[in-house]
């Protein structure tokens, strides 16, 4: 591969496909980059020598905004740093990683520190992603030649980056209403229902592109799962029960200044244009509870809700969207309800265990994972997982959830609102006729 500047990018496939581990080498640059999925961390780490200073890259989906999100750090051993996010499992958004290193030990603590500065800096100028990092870490005080050979590091980094599919340092916005990355350009693999079963636009249905949707005096405008209330539209301050995620939403956009309050009063309005992952989470912050969107928005011309609008070959579809993550195995899993409420569907892309380990593995469990693999429905990978080639409908929640984790479980508690966080038990009882 060739950068437009004519540097020569060498690109290793690992696994043979862009979705899996990548290696890239630029000439005159004496470092390297290793990117891959999450899931295959271990053998990510291993392919080259990360236990030296180095600079890495955690990216994946922003739930809120459904942009992509990455959180860049350094460490005098990336592998150790890795591995320990890795741990911890407090960044649940992170589903590809991407780590830098030179092939001397030149590269130095303060170097690193300079070029994670420089990185945090141009990223948040491009204004293409959500930035994971808290704060802005402070750049060291370099001698020239220092601050030459970071700047060089930086200019490989920036070369190496688009050709691993991702682009986060080109200063060219998004579209105003950008669809999630996940289709393979960014270098993510995630199941995410928005990439892989787009919902459809309702104004495929019967209304004019351009229509305003409607919910206690607020205004939006919908395309696909993507809700964006317009400035002035009215709000109302939380007091709703449960919903946790939807209440830390409503929080941070009033600390943000998206949401304005009224003096003395309860009410306020929205101060811009404002985008939500779903029409669910917009009807929650507008009226300051959880509520269904399909249900709540209503079409300025034609008086129909969203969940009218849309035909009924898509409307069990369209929302809501439940998770099921295990990131220290690779597990990530969504599904949407079946039209009945009972029945559960995983979404195609999902990656779930790819064997039975829980008891009687020679039984009717265990039978369901292996009528799976040989109908093709899901591919096994080397890593002992698999990943979902179609959507595919299970009788119930614990049926689905059996076959993510590969053991019995419980599928009301296990699957989780993609942006409530309620489990699926707790979200039905305040939801027992949303589709």
């Amino acid at each position: 591969m060739k950068s437009q500047l004519g540097i020569s990018v060498t690109l290793n496939l690992v696994e043979g496909e862009h979705a899996g581990i990548r290696i890239a080498e630029v000439t005159g640059w004496a470092g390297y980059a290793l990117a891959g999925p999450r899931s295959s961390l271990n053998d990510l780490l291993t392919l080259k020598d990360l236990d030296r200073t180095g600079v890495y890259i955690l990216a994946g989906l922003d739930n809120e905004s459904g942009r992509l999100r990455v959180y860049i750090g350094e460490s005098n051993s990336v592998v150790k740093r890795v591995k320990y996010h890795h741990t911890e499992g407090k960044k649940k958004f992170w589903t590809q990683t991407y780590c830098f290193a030179n092939k001397d030990k030149s590269f130095n603590k303060a170097l690193a520190l300079y070029v994670e500065s420089e990185l945090v800096a141009r990223v948040k100028q491009a204004g293409r992603v959500v930035i994971a990092n808290t704060t802005s870490p402070d750049k060291p005080d370099l001698a020239m030649d220092a601050v030459f050979q970071a700047e060089h590091f930086l200019e490989k980094i920036a070369v190496v980056l688009p050709a691993l599919g991702l682009d986060i340092l080109s200063e060219k916005p998004w579209s105003v209403s950008p669809e999630p990355p996940g289709d393979g350009s960014d270098g993510l693999v995630v199941p995410d229902a928005s990439d892989e079963n787009p919902d459809p636009d309702p104004s495929d249905a019967t209304e004019p592109n351009g229509s305003v949707w409607l919910f206690m005096g607020a205004r939006a405008r919908i395309l696909g799962r993507k809700t964006t209330v317009l400035a002035g539209s009215p709000a109302v301050k939380w007091m709703g029960k449960g919903a946790k995620g939807y209440r830390d939403i409503h929080e941070q956009l009033a600390s943000k200044g998206i949401l304005r309050w009224y003096s003395n009063s309860e009410k306020g309005e929205f101060t811009r244009d404002y985008t939500f992952a779903s029409s669910s989470a917009a009807a929650a912050i507008v009226s300051g509870r959880s509520a269904s969107g399909p249900a709540s928005w209503v079409n300025e011309l034609t008086g129909k809700t969203l969940k009218e609008s849309v035909s009924n070959k898509t409307t069990d579809s369209l929302e809501p969207i439940f998770t099921m993550q295990l990131p220290k195995i690779g597990i990530q899993a969504a599904a949407h309800l079946n039209k009945d409420l009972k029945g559960l569907t995983i979404l195609q892309g999902s990656i779930v265990r790819g064997s039975w380990v829980g008891k009687n593995k020679s039984g009717p469990k265990g039978e369901m994972l292996e009528k799976l693999v040989s109908g093709k429905s899901i591919r096994l990978t080397e890593n002992g997982l698999a990943v979902f080639q179609r959507d595919v409908s299970f009788s119930s929640p614990s049926a689905a959830a059996r076959i993510v984790a590969g053991t019995v479980l419980n599928g009301k508690k296990a699957w989780r609102h993609q942006e409530s966080g309620e489990s699926l038990g707790d979200w039905l009882q305040h939801h027992p006729t949303e589709s």
